[in-house]
């Protein structure tokens, strides 16, 4: 939950993951502008999209088979 992200943001964490494009692009949107979003898991082509508007997305971290 966004309270629990900004608990530890306030101690001087910045880098947060998130499993759901949906709920990532949600927080960036929502949060502090200086958090760095890593998205964690598969990345369907329909997403990707949703994901690239994301200013403060850091990284895209995909293990696929």
């Amino acid at each position: 939950p966004s309270e629990m992200i900004m608990d530890a943001y306030e101690v001087g964490q910045r880098h947060f993951g998130e499993n759901y494009a949906q709920e990532l692009a949600r927080k960036a949107e929502e949060l502090p502008k200086d958090i760095c979003w890593h998205y964690i898991g598969p990345l369907q082509s329909n997403k990707a999209k949703l994901l690239s508007k994301v200013e403060n997305l850091w990284c895209v971290e995909t293990v696929d088979r």
